[in-house]
């Protein structure tokens, strides 16, 4: 850098702003080096493990991908896209949340039971209550819920035209 500033190439601000950058590099490393012998203290710390050395990081290795033809790439990219999978994902859930609505107007049927024993005393022996049953519903006025199954048709559309339109811009 001498050799520039002499040569009129360069000022000396200049070779002074290098060496400031050629500083900071080094403080960066050397607190980068801090921050990795804290991580392995806490990790041995966290461990119980007080004999845990620091081991010496490889580099990463290069790693050679096979090159196949661009068509075959954006098909294989086009299949696992997750935009597209959430979506998918969000139309099945919608389908269920629709069916879930229309499941509201037919009838619903539940059963319920309950048992007790009583304790024995010195008196007695005890004895055993039970209770079994069936409950039909039918709801004659279903204002309320169609609301709903508009909103959850909606919903769904809503989804499957997204869906459309992304799948139709794949085509493109």
């Amino acid at each position: 850098m001498d050799q520039h500033v002499k040569a009129g190439l360069a000022v000396e601000s200049d070779r002074m702003a290098a060496l400031v950058n050629v500083a900071a590099r080094k403080q960066e490393l050397i607190a980068a080096q801090g921050d990795l012998e804290l991580a392995w203290a806490q990790l041995s710390e966290a461990m119980g493990a007080t004999e845990l050395k620091a081991t010496e990081l490889k580099p990463i290795e290069a790693h050679a991908f096979q090159q196949r033809p661009l068509e075959e790439e954006v098909a294989t990219a086009v299949k696992t896209r997750p935009d597209l999978a959430a979506l998918g994902q969000a139309q099945q859930a919608q389908a269920s949340a629709l069916g879930a609505a229309k499941s509201q107007y037919g009838p619903r049927v539940g059963a319920y039971g309950n048992w007790e024993e009583d304790r024995g005393s010195p008196g007695g022996s005890g004895s055993n209550n039970w209770v079994a049953g069936v409950q039909i519903s039918v709801d004659i006025l279903p204002m309320g819920k169609r609301s709903q199954m508009a909103r959850e048709s909606a919903a769904k559309e809503k989804i499957d035209a997204q869906l459309a339109a992304y799948q139709q811009q794949r085509a493109f």
